[in-house]
């Protein structure tokens, strides 16, 4: 069951699994509304909709801008979605959206410049 958010659906908060070292308790989304981080697109929006998804991704990549382990936090997204389709995707998580994790060139860029690379 998924909730509504300015018109836009949301999933219900799924956390991510958390690494030995408690990682996810250094998160800057730890005390967020979960809503903020899991915005689900409608295959059928309209225009003024998928403008609405747009905004509300970019107020999630916001809260991943500046955070200190959001390395890790792509990572463990990245394993954990490994296999799934479009569908089995949600909610923004280390910086990069559904569309752009599923993207395996774009999410290999971003985690090597997380990790230092160019």
């Amino acid at each position: 069951m998924s909730a509504s958010r300015g018109g836009i659906a949301v999933l219900p908060f799924r956390p991510i699994p958390d690494s030995p070292d408690g990682w996810r308790d250094r998160s800057a989304c730890r005390d967020e509304d979960p809503t903020v981080m899991t915005p689900e697109p409608d295959a059928y929006m309209t225009k003024k909709l998928r403008q609405a998804l747009t905004a509300a991704y970019a107020t999630a990549k916001a809260v991943c801008a500046h955070c200190p382990v959001k390395a890790i936090c792509l990572e463990t997204t990245l394993a954990g979605e490994r296999g799934t389709n479009e569908y089995q995707r949600a909610g923004v998580a280390g910086g990069l959206t559904p569309d752009e994790r599923a993207d395996e060139a774009v999410s290999a860029v971003a985690l090597a410049r997380l990790r230092g690379g160019r």
